[in-house]
């Protein structure tokens, strides 16, 4: 009879809970090109174009008391959505916001921690930040910015410009037309395709880029650093990790504090390269017919000529030296060109044919 109770007692206070939580929506007729505006202390947002004139916001879990602190309307700027509870609420899930708007609309989202996610295709630009959560967006036509407090940012497409921040989680793009800016303070970066420029920042984890364009800046506290595929000139730098750079068209300057460097280089700008590390081995190629002058360093610290050395597939020049400082090579391939300049110390530099 005791666990009866008990169990019927817990059944009434489930339904005490869940009849306290509230939940509604509200719709709005609207013109194509306005611009939404949701501002809430806490919840997800979920947004998703449709191909009608009109806004609708469905929210859930607002608990009962709060409900008037949530305030849904449409004014001459704009459909506004804000929530500021004045209580905690004890609700491990937390209110969520799921909004339609018209497939050509603006969006300025911003929530004190929960998640943001675009679905569908957006024509207009979108602002979203978050004190903690993750950015998930799938289409964006238009120019867009997301920031997080330390959530993973996941974008697929945006035909735009783009600026992305978090302060620690991982970043995922996958297409930008425009440029793109993208800064974590820790967190690992992929990114896989970026037409017009594109500048990376972490605090120390691995950045990966494909197709990077000319212009492209990466740089790192202390990740490695993978590029595959570039058409212009690049700049990279991490703290200590590991570069790989393949299939690199133009020029380059790298350099790390003290990891291997891997590169792949067809000299085609009139800028000279340089490709450095504190004291890591250097591995660079380069095609038989490419023009270009390169010149190949090891410093030696506490260490003597015969203990590293330089091998090249190309003959060096007469001139070149070795000493108790640095061994010194330069190689001058069919007449000569762009300078590139490989300097490592304490360790050995390969050049090869590609």
């Amino acid at each position: 009879m005791k666990h009866r109770i008990l169990f019927w007692a817990a059944v009434c206070l489930l339904g005490i809970v869940a009849s306290s939580v509230w939940a509604g929506t509200k719709s709005f007729s609207v013109k194509s090109g306005g611009t939404l505006f949701v501002d809430v202390k806490t919840g997800e947002i979920s947004l998703e174009p449709w191909e009608k004139e009109e806004v609708s916001v469905e929210a859930k879990g607002i608990p009962e008391r709060e409900v008037e602190n949530l305030l849904i309307e449409n004014t001459d700027d704009g459909v506004r959505v804000k929530y500021n509870p004045s209580h905690r609420w004890n609700n491990s899930r937390g209110p969520s916001f799921a909004i339609r708007v018209p497939s050509q609309y603006n969006a300025e989202l911003r929530t004190g921690g929960g998640r943001i996610e675009e679905h569908g295709s957006l024509r207009g630009t979108f602002d979203a930040t978050t004190g903690g959560g993750e950015v998930h967006v799938e289409r964006i036509v238009g120019n867009m910015k997301a920031k997080t407090g330390g959530g993973e940012v996941r974008i697929d497409v945006v035909e735009g410009d783009a600026d992305l921040r978090t302060g620690g989680g991982q970043m995922n793009i996958h297409h930008v037309t425009g440029a793109l800016e993208v800064s974590t303070g820790g967190g690992q970066v992929h990114v896989d395709s970026v037409q017009r420029s594109l500048n990376v920042k972490t605090g120390g984890g691995s950045i990966e880029v494909t197709g990077a364009p000319t212009g492209t800046r990466l740089s790192t506290g202390g990740g490695s650093l993978e590029v595959n595929g570039s058409k212009g000139r690049i700049e990279a730098s991490t703290g200590g990790g590991h570069l790989e750079l393949k299939s690199l068209v133009g020029s380059v300057e790298a350099s790390t504090g003290g990891g291997s460097v891997s590169a792949e280089l067809d000299p085609t700008d009139a800028e000279p390269s340089k490709i450095m590390t504190g004291g890591g081995d250097i591995e660079f190629s380069v095609p038989a017919n490419a023009k270009a002058t390169i010149h190949a360093i090891i410093r030696l610290e506490d260490a003597s000529p015969e203990d590293y050395g330089i091998v090249s597939d190309f003959e060096a020049q007469k001139n070149s030296t070795s000493d108790d400082d640095e061994i010194n090579r330069t190689y001058i391939l069919n007449g000569g060109g762009q300078e590139i300049t490989l300097k490592t110390t304490n360790a050995n530099i390969e050049i090869r044919k590609k």
